[in-house]
């Protein structure tokens, strides 16, 4: 067995990950390292715009799978640091 790799990638965060989905698409051979456990809860990842949504699917990540992980937002309070807030769902 080859242990050699064409491309190694270090960080699973969304841009690691895409690049090695796109990498292996190419047919080279991709590794992906991280020292995190996945899936795990990261605040930069609880909100996901419609059209990341749109290149996920494109990529062949299974929407379903997402949503069956994820849960669905229904109120959000959001303040700065001047103190004005954001209010939705109330």
């Amino acid at each position: 067995m080859d242990d050699r790799y064409d491309v190694i990638i270090v960080g699973g965060g969304p841009s690691g990950s895409t690049s090695a989905i796109y990498h292996n698409r190419l047919g080279l051979k991709t590794l992906l390292v991280d020292r995190a456990v996945f899936p795990r809860d990261k605040v930069c990842g609880d909100g996901i715009p419609m059209k990341v949504l749109t290149l996920l699917k494109e990529m062949g990540v299974s929407l379903e799978e997402l949503k069956s992980i994820g849960y669905q937002i229904d109120r959000l309070k959001l303040y700065s640091p001047s103190g004005v807030q954001l209010k939705y769902g109330e």
